[in-house]
């Protein structure tokens, strides 16, 4: 038994480590294009501007271009855009404010832009999101951890985004292969404005604790990735910017971990949970003294499906979610003979 509490004291104390998560007590900008690939001052001075503020200001804020018309057209990019209430395109907002760029004053809205940049980053931030990312193939997982710095009152929502850099495409005004900056994928959990955190008074210290899933669309480039979660206030129909984070550092997610339990093999469909699932074990000979387990990302038992002796069979078991605790990552563990196979499964 000391072998099997090694076995797991490795595997659950390195997950729990990966999932620590740190949120900066910082104020970020957030610099949103409005543009579409159709549009020919998109791809001239609109592309200048964008261009030039992500040189400037990446260490202070997060750029993203939202296309709500043409190529890159999707509707999380839409609502983002739309929510803005843009008369035409390319517009730049930092925060929910439109910030007057033209052909004519490119260089000097850089400068302005910058110093708002610098400024805000001066101040105290009233909340923001710690991330971690998790990515093995094309599922993702993120959890992230809002904490409020300051006591709020209102209605409160995190979105959490698929940004993706360097995306070939043509742009009027610029290249049938144009290489297009930041462009806002989707939202992982599939609302556009994200998670409801609070409707009502918040005081400073509280936390929030998510995990969002999904699977990656296949034409993205998951290299050129990056998680952005945005903090929103809704105030009337209109989502207000009040902080963001960003993170293009993606850990490999655990899927199999194995300890030599010969002449077994456990697999369970599907491994991304909406209803049920099914564990299939297959035992070359009896298999005394079995025990058939799940376990949490901190390595805390959640539920127990079998203890007993396994039979040299075909043996099937059901994971039900509504018996489940959240959505997450949960490992399905076979313990016998002091050793262990082990699976991982995601709840949605």
């Amino acid at each position: 038994m000391k072998k099997l509490l090694l076995i797991f004291a490795f595997l659950f104390i390195g997950l729990s480590q990966s999932f620590a998560q740190t949120v900066p007590q910082q104020q970020r900008s957030l610099l949103t294009k409005v543009t579409a690939t159709w549009c020919p001052h998109c791809g001239s001075w609109g592309w200048e501007m964008f261009e030039g503020v992500l040189e400037e200001n990446q260490d202070k804020a997060v750029m993203i271009a939202t296309h709500y018309s043409g190529d890159l057209l999707n509707p999380t990019a839409e609502a983002v855009a739309n929510n803005l209430n843009p008369p035409y395109q390319p517009r730049f907002y930092l925060g929910n404010v439109e910030q007057g760029v033209t052909s004519s004053n490119v260089a000097s809205k850089l400068v302005e832009v910058k110093d708002a940049i610098d400024a805000n980053f001066l101040t105290e931030p009233v909340a923001n999101a710690g991330i971690d990312a998790f990515r093995t193939g094309d599922q993702l997982q993120v959890n992230t951890k809002t904490k409020f710095f300051q006591d709020a009152d209102g209605e409160y929502y995190l979105g959490v985004y698929v940004i993706e850099d360097e995306v070939v495409n043509n742009q009027a005004g610029n290249s049938s292969t144009a290489v297009h900056k930041k462009i806002m994928r989707a939202s992982v959990n599939g609302e556009h404005f994200g998670e409801l955190l609070m409707n009502g008074s918040i005081a400073a210290d509280t936390e929030f604790d998510h995990t969002f899933t999904m699977t990656l669309n296949p034409a993205w480039n998951t290299d050129n990735l990056e998680i952005v979660t945005i903090i929103w206030k809704k105030e009337a129909s209109t989502y207000q910017f009040v902080n963001t984070n960003t993170t293009d550092q993606f850990s490999e997610i655990l899927s199999t971990h194995t300890v030599a339990l010969e002449g077994a093999a456990m697999k369970i469909q599907p491994t991304i949970i909406n209803t049920e699932a099914t564990i299939t074990i297959d035992l070359e000979k009896d298999l005394p003294n079995a025990n058939l387990s799940i376990f949490d990302s901190s390595g805390r038992k959640v539920m127990e499906l079998f203890n007993g002796d396994l039979k040299a069979s075909n043996n099937s078991f059901t994971i039900n979610k509504h018996l489940m605790d959240a959505r997450g990552i949960y490992f399905v563990v076979l313990l016998a003979n002091e050793k262990a196979m082990t699976r991982k499964i995601i709840l949605e």
